[in-house]
């Protein structure tokens, strides 16, 4: 099984760690044939055996051309594995819209601002 819950299927969902139910979610909705896939944060959990699964479901959906992928990520490495287009939000609103590289840039810029921000309003 591709979620690797299988010693477990007969178990409650209720039952199931946070992990597992992500693992068996994951596998579940990466086998469906929609046009639009979201994923938040699921790469985050799991060993790296998961997260290696993972990353090649999302390279072969990719690769068909057929699929469109929104992957919400706080991991510039996934964003930049996956995606060629980037969308920053910062308050709800739009912060940044382009090219991946651009828009991690305009994160990285305004984290590091917010953060010395904070450090100054401490004094």
């Amino acid at each position: 099984m591709h979620c690797e819950v299988g010693d477990f299927l007969d178990s409650p969902f209720k039952h199931f760690s946070s992990g597992m139910k992500v693992r068996l979610a994951f596998s579940v909705v990466s086998r469906l044939r929609e046009p639009i896939l979201l994923i938040d944060e699921v790469l985050a959990v799991g060993d790296k055996a998961f997260r290696n699964k993972c990353y090649a479901r999302i390279e072969g959906l990719l690769e068909g051309g057929d699929t469109t992928l929104f992957l919400v990520s706080h991991s510039a490495a996934h964003l930049k594995r996956f995606c060629s287009r980037g969308i920053y939000l910062l308050d709800g609103e739009i912060r940044a819209d382009g090219p991946v590289d651009a828009v991690i840039r305009q994160y990285e810029i305004d984290t590091d601002t917010l953060e010395e921000d904070l450090a100054e309003s401490d004094l």
